[in-house]
């Protein structure tokens, strides 16, 4: 008998964003290192600029734990801003404004992979 395993990192976001016309093909950036400070000017509202230049929003996937609401998983405009997995969702707003969140759907990522 043969097995075959698949790894969807991305899954629960891309059940939203697939079929969107803008497609993020950036690394998630999730094992990056931490988010690194500029020592002068507006690294963060430039990097803002840039992703919006490009077509891309900042998107990400949040889950819920008992009272604690955090990042589950995020695209590169988002990654580019800072947000990383396991981040709580008010330092996700935080460091994208613009953030567009989504709530993880696990019936929708079965469905994806029927």
């Amino acid at each position: 008998m043969l097995w075959l395993a698949i790894y969807f990192p991305r899954l629960p976001l891309e059940v939203f964003t697939r079929g969107s016309s803008v497609r993020d093909t950036g690394p998630q950036a999730s094992r990056g290192s931490g988010h690194k400070r500029a020592s002068s000017g507006n690294t963060t509202t430039a990097k803002r600029d840039e992703s919006r230049r490009a077509g891309t929003e900042p998107q990400a996937t949040c889950q819920s734990s008992g009272n604690k609401a955090s990042i589950l998983v995020c695209n590169a405009a988002a990654a580019s801003l800072g947000v990383r997995p396991h981040m709580s969702l008010r330092a996700a707003c935080v460091l994208a404004g613009d953030l567009k969140l989504y709530p993880r759907d696990e019936v929708l990522e079965q469905e994806a992979l029927q």
